[in-house]
């Protein structure tokens, strides 16, 4: 995963700062957290959410590079007769859920990533 340093540094050809992309991050983050709960049923608060670390997770795990570390994240779930796992189900729901509110695809395995860790309590090592 690429980390980001410099807030002034510009990273493409349209004049946008990492400053830019990181509150970028920031705003998906809030705005796909908005309303889910945690593990334990408690409302999250989206702003314990925007760590460094997710801020960087959002802006570097590209899908195909996260999807395997999220499946690994996740326990091994039991095939279902004529259904598809239940992570992979998950996962597709959630891909819908960020393609409906518009979210930048380079930005949803790292809200997915999130998602597994406060939501699911599994541990996504990236």
């Amino acid at each position: 995963m690429r980390e980001i340093y410099d807030d002034n540094e510009t990273d493409n050809n349209d004049g946008l700062t990492t400053k830019d992309f990181q509150d970028l991050a920031r705003h998906y983050i809030r705005a796909f957290f908005r309303g889910k709960v945690d593990e334990h049923g408690f409302e999250i608060d989206t702003e314990e959410l925007l760590t460094q670390r997710n801020i960087s997770l959002v802006l570097n795990l590209d899908i195909c590079n996260g999807v395997p570390l999220i499946y690994e994240a996740m326990p091994q779930r039991e095939k279902r007769k004529g259904r598809l796992p239940e992570d992979i189900e998950l996962m597709l729901k959630l891909l819908n859920e960020c393609a409906k509110m518009s979210i930048p695809k380079p930005f949803e395995a790292g809200l997915i990533a999130i998602y597994v860790e406060v939501c699911k309590g599994c541990k996504v090592d990236a």
